[in-house]
């Protein structure tokens, strides 16, 4: 997980990504879904990614996109 902290606040101080606690609050769920066992909090994280997460990765793959 360090290297994932370290990789996410590079782009976040290159301006590659823009909302630094969105990505924090991704890699923590990921690291949670690693270890779940109740329906509720994988209810609670699918929603994430569908109405925050996917719109984060949008905004990177644009991002990106203007670099190349």
């Amino acid at each position: 997980m360090k290297k994932a902290l370290e990789r996410l606040k590079e782009a976040y101080a290159q301006k590659i990504i823009i909302n630094e606690q969105i990505w924090l609050s991704m890699i923590k769920d990921r690291n949670t879904t690693s270890h779940m066992y109740l329906e509720k909090m994988a209810i609670d994280i699918a929603e994430r990614i569908t109405n925050c997460y996917i719109n984060e990765f949008d905004k990177l793959l644009e991002a990106l996109s203007t670099e190349l």
